[in-house]
């Protein structure tokens, strides 16, 4: 059983994670083609990722939102002694990508209207490259 709760425990921070992640610039960059472009190309191409990823975030925070209401419905459980209902760990799962999909739709948005600027340093400092 505490197996079971550990495993869940480990999907829904991995997924709770990714908002912070992506403010302190853990997430993988391309950041040699950035480099090498003017400012303006620079911030228009990060839009245009940010509005990509956000497109195939909202796919799985659609679905897992999907789930979790069937789940919760149905009163679905898990296949072992616990019987934990299936719901409660997806929707930790769920709200993780919900946080970094409105993160990274606030990111968006700033570096659209210029008051963020492009951080190609971020991920070096993250690791302690400085």
């Amino acid at each position: 059983v505490s197996t079971e709760y550990v495993a869940y425990g480990m999907a829904a921070m991995s997924f709770l994670a990714l908002g912070e992640c992506l403010d302190r610039g853990g997430l993988i960059r391309l950041a040699m083609i950035f480099s090498v472009l003017p400012d303006r190309l620079r911030r228009t191409l990060e839009c245009f990722v940010c509005l990509l990823t956000l497109g195939a975030i909202f796919v799985p925070l659609w679905y897992f939102g999907r789930s979790v209401v069937l789940n919760y419905r149905s009163g679905f459980t898990s296949g072992t002694i616990s019987e934990m209902p299936l719901w409660i760990p997806e929707l930790g799962m769920w709200i993780g990508i919900a946080i970094f999909w409105l993160r990274l739709l606030s990111y968006g948005l700033l570096v659209a209207v210029g008051l963020e600027a492009v951080d190609l340093e971020k991920s070096t400092k993250m690791i302690g490259n400085e």
